[in-house]
């Protein structure tokens, strides 16, 4: 009976502390960029090279881990998708995934000693394959990081995960925000440098920022609300106006595992956005300055309804995934995305397709991954119709970027807007431009426009 109990006590302490790693692993989202750069790093140094096995292992487990997927991370799923294993070949007498599990974290261990100044470390917990990732911003970070529990003394790998302690996540959003503040902040500065040394050229003088910084009122820039993207990943809810204005969002299902109350709480009290749209909003400061025009920036949560109803000009930066108030002008569009929730993508779709244009488009790739992925640039009227709304909106964060390059690209921009008999210099005109790339391991290598909608007032309609 004791042999049963312990043998339960570890199935169940093996589930939690996997939900556990699962939802870290999900909170990974806003820093992915800096950890593809470290594990590269990792794959290309003189510890991991030797080993085929051990890269693939690590590359896989880490790729997972990035774009939703860790919860995949078992022996058997690895075995398979790794070694070529039959999908349900017997883990007891086939130990690969193990072997090359131990290899991979001695690897690591010698790669951390042979590069103490790397900032990103990677852990590999003994009875998990859900990789453990810290970024070495100062001290003050690294002492609320988790320190793994060593494993109780004959404990196959199998028996259970060891303990984990939660990461304090509070003080470490404050400090990823404030780091998105002072990047804000030297960005702006680089930007309004660069459109002051533009002598006799007016940066806001064509499209979209035309049409954006007219009259005496301040533009008011909406930053996506990452969090929220990172709660669905630990459980999934509708993405809704109703949702989002009200904040229920921020009160976890009653079904969520008790392993996972602990991070959604973190996360429902920070408010994070993607280093995507810093950039952005780094670049509209430097033309606000150089047109001396007003800024104001908020994050999608701060806003009411009764916000997007006062006369003036606007941006919505990220998809209706992420900041849904971009559900609110989805009716006057012709293109929108949409989320599958089940996949946790989203794939676009194209009311009324014209001739030439695709009428079933495949999902985008999840952000970090190898394939497709899409990008909105929409121009249109405000809600009152008293004003213009600039909306900026990928599948990915890398959608999202080429969509945010797009509009600040005023050569390439001009032509696609000529092609369709629009001015780049009305500031009454309004578009829509709907963009497929090709994104390789969270890189972007082509893109192209699919479709595109010009002419004044609503589009869609």
């Amino acid at each position: 009976m004791k042999a049963m109990n312990a043998a339960q006590d570890r199935r169940r302490n093996s589930t939690e502390n996997q939900s556990a790693a699962v939802a870290r692993a999900a909170l990974l989202y806003p820093e992915r960029e800096q950890v593809l750069q470290a594990r590269d790093r990792v794959l290309a140094s003189p510890v991991f090279q030797p080993s085929k096995r051990a890269c693939d292992l690590f590359r896989y487990v880490v790729g997972c881990a990035l774009t939703g997927r860790a919860d995949e991370l078992k022996e058997r799923v690895i075995g398979h998708q790794v070694f070529g294993r039959e999908p349900g070949y017997d883990t007891g007498s086939d130990a690969v995934v193990r072997v090359v599990a131990n290899d991979v974290r001695k690897r690591l261990q010698a790669y951390r000693e042979q590069n103490p100044q790397d900032p990103v470390v990677f852990e590999l917990p003994v009875g998990s394959y859900v990789p453990e990732v810290r970024i070495g911003v100062s001290a003050a970070v690294e002492a609320v990081l988790p320190v793994p529990a060593e494993p109780a003394a004959g404990m196959a790998e199998t028996a259970g995960a060891p303990a984990v302690r939660y990461w304090n996540w509070k003080p470490v959003a404050m400090l990823a925000l404030a780091a998105c503040v002072v990047l804000t902040g030297i960005l702006a500065v680089q930007f309004w440098r660069t459109s002051r040394g533009l002598s006799g050229v007016n940066p806001a003088a064509e499209l979209p920022w035309a049409a954006l910084f007219r009259g005496f009122r301040p533009l008011h820039v909406i930053t996506a609300d990452a969090s929220m993207g990172s709660l669905r990943m630990l459980q999934d809810f509708p993405a809704s106006i109703d949702e989002f204005a009200n904040k229920r969002f921020l009160t976890p299902l009653e079904n969520l595992p008790t392993a996972l109350r602990g991070p959604w709480t973190s996360l429902a009290e920070t408010r994070l956005t993607s280093i995507a749209d810093t950039r952005m909003v780094a670049r509209i400061a430097g033309l606000a300055a150089a047109s001396k025009g007003q800024l104001v920036v908020q994050s999608a949560r701060e806003i009411q309804l009764a916000d997007l109803h006062n006369p003036g000009n606007l941006v919505l930066l990220g998809s209706a995934a992420s900041n849904p108030w971009v559900m609110l002008y989805e009716p006057k569009l012709a293109f929108r995305l949409v989320t599958d929730s089940g996949r946790h993508t989203q794939y676009p779709v194209i009311r009324d397709p014209k001739p030439g244009e695709p009428a079933d488009l495949p999902g985008s790739v999840r952000t970090g991954a190898t394939g497709k992925a899409y990008a909105i640039l929409a121009l249109t009227d405000a809600l009152e119709g008293n004003g213009a709304v600039l909306i900026a909106a990928g599948t990915t964060m890398e959608g999202t970027e080429t969509a945010g390059e797009l509009a600040f690209d005023g050569t390439k921009l001009g032509k696609i807007l000529q092609g369709c008999g629009v001015s780049a210099g009305d500031a009454s005109a309004r578009f829509e431009i709907l963009t497929e790339l090709d994104v390789t391991a969270g890189s972007r290598k082509t893109s192209r426009v699919l479709a595109m909608r010009c002419g004044p007032g609503s589009l869609g309609q």
